[in-house]
């Protein structure tokens, strides 16, 4: 009985293990199914997400490359920084280059002009004692004409300091390196004709000296003289271009039509000789009451009355504006002795 107990038992338990392997293996399956299941639902979502993930990608290309295709601001910037940077390169080149080209411009010359330098100053040096041996020459001359003046004036004691001041200063300017017209001087006189001439003499002879030229030229006024101006002028251009001082006596002699020349001699804009010294003696006897009448009134009322019977009234006005130019009175002296 005991052993029926046990195997009644005995199956009992076999029965229940049975059942609860069956169970067991039932619930595996079930298990395995819903794992398997749930793999493929994770697998076709892991396949969606990627396939969502890429197609945004894509998308975001696309779009990223139409917007940088269209934005044509962006891509001028782009341009313009990639060619501000090629120019920028360029020109460092050209700096480089130029820099160089200086550095053997100054160096270069520096080393090999070295003797030049110091012959150049020695030249320097003696053209700036040329320039101040010829500064201390012409204030040398200077002097010397001014002395030779106050040698003149020593005797002529009656006449007036303005006399000499004027034809000192009138051939000074003469003497400058571009004067542009010639001093025009007339000594007046009345009943002083010795006197006048001997100081005209003297004078033209200190300023050719001054002037440093060979001679100075004489013409005599004469009542029967028969050139024409233009004759005048063409004999006496170029001794005039050669010597610089004309001294013309007694120019109340001389016929109108042929004073006409002086107008050329003369003039102030376009004169025959720029750098020369005219100086004429006109007597002004003719005039009556002439005593408190300026020098300047006196000439040009005596060179009237002269010439207004020969020339128009144009012509001589002219004439008379040019010759009057410097008008300097001439008073008698007691003793004349005149060297020339």
């Amino acid at each position: 009985p005991r052993s029926t107990r046990e195997g009644s038992v005995d199956k009992s338990e076999f029965y229940e293990r049975e059942q609860w392997t069956e169970e067991s293996n039932s619930s595996d399956e079930a298990d395995y199914v819903e794992r398997i299941e749930m793999i493929e639902y994770e697998r076709e979502n892991s396949f969606e997400k990627d396939g969502a993930k890429l197609a945004a990608e894509h998308n975001f290309e696309e779009n990223d490359f139409v917007n940088r295709t269209n934005d044509l601001f962006a891509l001028n910037i782009r341009s313009k920084i990639t060619n501000t940077y090629n120019s920028l390169g360029k020109y460092r080149v050209i700096i480089l280059l130029v820099v160089l080209a200086v550095l053997l411009s100054v160096f270069i010359p520096h080393t090999g002009n070295t003797n030049n330098v110091n012959n150049n100053n020695n030249n320097n040096n003696n053209n700036n004692n040329n320039n101040n041996n010829d500064k201390i020459s012409y204030e040398t001359r200077v002097k010397h004409f001014s002395n030779t003046i106050n040698q003149i004036k020593n005797d002529f004691p009656s006449q007036e300091n303005i006399l000499w001041k004027s034809l000192f200063q009138k051939i000074i300017y003469v003497n400058e390196s571009r004067p542009t017209r010639p001093a025009v001087m007339i000594l007046i006189y009345n009943n002083s004709k010795e006197v006048a001439e001997c100081i005209a003499w003297n004078i033209g002879k200190a300023a050719s000296n001054f002037l440093n030229t060979p001679d100075m030229i004489q013409l005599i006024g004469d009542s029967d003289m028969k050139e024409t101006d233009n004759e005048l002028v063409s004999q006496y251009r170029e001794p005039l271009k050669k010597n610089g001082v004309m001294i013309v006596y007694r120019l109340d002699e001389i016929p109108g039509l042929v004073a006409q020349a002086f107008h050329t001699f003369c003039d102030t804009y376009n004169p025959l000789v720029k750098r020369a010294v005219l100086l004429f003696t006109l007597d002004n006897s003719r005039l009556r009451n002439a005593e408190n009448i300026k020098p300047t009134r006196k000439a040009m009322e005596v060179l009237k009355l002269l010439w207004k019977d020969t020339l128009v009234d144009s012509k001589l006005n002219s004439l008379i504006t040019r010759l009057t130019d410097s008008v300097l009175e001439i008073h008698s002296e007691k003793n004349v002795t005149c060297s020339k």
